[in-house]
């Protein structure tokens, strides 16, 4: 016997419960202090949604309004020891502004990256985040430019975004001086290659 999902409560469903126009549920779902609704027929349009577990469709909600409640972070640091620290950074911060987190791979594919970035932006998402595993420069596609993009633990290669990064020259220079209180006077250094942010002159001529 074929099976039949429910029917999905629609706003005209509420509507008619609550014995009133489609548009003046619309505005109570969306806090229209300015319409002159009684508090009494409020009341009533929150009631008959409870009752019929009715959700508004976020898609719609945000097309009309233009945004979403969402913020969107790209990263392939999902692996990396810092990954969980980064992801409730982002998610605590998107709770305290009253909005969510969307979280995609990026995992250093040009594609998958151009992808991940329409796709969030497919979903009104109002600030992206865009993270890697180690310090590098990176080139985000024309898309990024859509909305506010902040980058962790890189750096735009244009210089037109802005980016949290680790402190090369003085993670350098503590780490020499925690040698050198203990004693030490022959330290060597095992570093990255010079094009490396990490690698080069930052971390030696701190």
């Amino acid at each position: 016997m074929a099976s039949s999902s429910a029917r999905r409560v629609t706003m005209s469903d509420v509507a008619t419960r609550a014995g009133v126009s489609r548009t003046t549920v619309s505005f109570v779902l969306n806090g229209r202090a300015d319409a002159a609704i009684p508090e009494e027929t409020r009341a009533r349009i929150r009631a008959a949604i409870a009752e019929l577990g009715y959700r508004p469709n976020a898609g719609a909600r945000a097309l009309a309004a233009k945004r979403s409640e969402w913020y969107g972070l790209i990263t392939e640091i999902v692996t990396a020891p810092f990954a969980v620290d980064v992801i409730k950074g982002a998610q605590d911060r998107a709770w305290a502004d009253g909005k969510f987190l969307l979280i995609t791979a990026g995992d250093s594919d040009p594609a998958m990256e151009a992808a991940a970035f329409d796709k969030l932006l497919e979903q009104r998402a109002e600030g992206l985040l865009y993270a890697t595993t180690w310090h590098r420069a990176v080139t985000l596609p024309p898309a990024a430019r859509e909305v506010p993009v902040v980058l962790v633990n890189c750096f735009d290669a244009r210089g037109a975004l802005p980016s949290v990064v680790p402190d090369e020259v003085a993670g350098g220079r503590t780490a020499t001086r925690r040698l050198i209180e203990a004693g030490h006077r022959r330290i060597g250094v095992i570093n990255r290659d010079a094009g490396s942010p990490a690698g080069g002159r930052p971390r030696v001529s701190g």
